[in-house]
């Protein structure tokens, strides 16, 4: 399943924030965990993904 549907549902379910598109959405975390491949380390990656995931989080009310 494309990473957009799943934001697209996700968005819909109130799991991801639904104030950007989510083909945008998708692109910011494609593009982001991308990154991972140059990082020095496992630890540096799970921040990566840490942050990451903190992005995609529905903002609070």
């Amino acid at each position: 399943m494309p990473a957009r549907t799943v934001l697209t549902a996700a968005a819909q379910a109130g799991d991801v924030r639904a104030d950007i598109p989510p083909a945008e959405l998708t692109r910011y975390c494609l593009s982001a965990l991308a990154a991972a491949r140059t990082l020095p380390s496992e630890a540096a990656v799970r921040r990566l993904v840490t942050v990451t995931l903190a992005g995609v989080r529905p903002q609070p009310h």
